[in-house]
């Protein structure tokens, strides 16, 4: 309802964030869950990181910004130094 900060995504389970990133010259968007320390995959965001993965997408949970930057090395290790 917005009281909190946050408006609910339009589709249960959509991912907090989306990063976009060029790999070899193709856009790509990448879905980023952020939880706290302990935190835990609903089970919309379930089906929703299971959908997205199984139509080629990148998904990742992340607790903190190194762990965005760790994802973006890996990435670029993985596609090449492009991203």
């Amino acid at each position: 309802d917005g009281s909190q900060g946050f408006r609910k995504a339009p589709n249960a389970g959509m991912s907090d964030l989306i990063m976009s990133l060029v790999i070899n010259k193709v856009p790509v968007c990448v879905w980023l869950e952020v939880k706290k320390s302990g935190g835990r995959l609903s089970k919309t965001q379930k089906e929703f990181k299971d959908r997205t993965e199984r139509f080629g997408g990148i998904y990742a949970v992340v607790k903190s910004i190194t762990d965005v930057e760790n994802l973006v090395q890996d990435l670029k290790r993985e596609f090449g130094d492009s991203c």
